[in-house]
């Protein structure tokens, strides 16, 4: 299969097929891969398609691939598909993973749809670790989910300003700054002049871009 043209679709057929024979000799197939764009094809398809009904199953394969490059996008699809079933389990799978780019990708999709189900859960969770550049796009993650909860704001600044790396730090309070805006300009209006925000980041603020109506719709905060 030469590189270009629908080679990863024609690929990722392959996969699904050979998954059809079952998981465990699919996960060796792709094991004994060689071309290093077709391994992390394998490992990322074989990961999404099989943690929607057994992420056990799948975290147990790709936890002797923790590290490697190859096997990076298939933890974050496995954090996605096992965040939405079962959360707190999954964050302890990827707690105790080494760090690196697996562990922080597995992580943030974790806190993506928990904090839309279970702020406070997630929030939680949060709290029980140090601020560090791994766990930057995580609080980032979950500072923007928040901002989008009604009376998610304040808690939403909290978190978003603790975040090391500053480029991401700016980015993520101008996000969560003009979820507020939008949904409260008066508020936000209030909050700005003592914010400590930047002239530039405070303008940034009173113009948030446009949204489509299904990005406008304000989930309510849980008791």
């Amino acid at each position: 299969m030469e590189s270009g043209g629908n080679r990863p679709d024609l690929f990722r057929t392959i996969t699904d097929e050979r998954l059809r024979k079952g998981f465990e000799p699919s996960s060796r197939w792709a094991e004994t891969l060689q071309d290093e764009d077709m391994k992390k094809s394998a490992f990322t398809r074989l990961a999404q398609q099989r943690s929607r009904e057994h992420p056990e199953e799948v975290a147990e394969w790709l936890q002797e691939h923790a590290g490697e490059e190859y096997a990076s996008d298939a933890f974050s699809r496995l954090g996605d598909n096992w965040g939405n079933r079962s959360p707190a389990e999954a964050a302890d799978y990827f707690d105790d993973l080494p760090a690196g780019k697996a562990r922080t990708e597995g992580m943030r999709e974790i806190v993506e749809s928990w904090t839309r189900e279970d702020p406070t859960a997630s929030e939680a969770w949060l709290s029980g670790h140090e601020p560090s550049p791994e766990l930057d796009p995580v609080v980032a993650a979950y500072a923007r989910e928040v901002s989008k909860v009604e009376g998610g704001e304040a808690g939403a600044i909290e978190w978003a300003v603790t975040i090391t790396d500053p480029k991401l730090q700016e980015k993520t309070v101008t996000t969560v700054g003009q979820n507020w805006y939008r949904r409260d300009k008066d508020s936000a209006e209030a909050w700005l002049p003592d914010s400590g925000l930047t002239e530039d980041m405070q303008n940034a603020i009173r113009k948030p871009p446009k949204q489509s109506w299904w990005q406008s719709l304000v989930p309510k905060k849980s008791n």
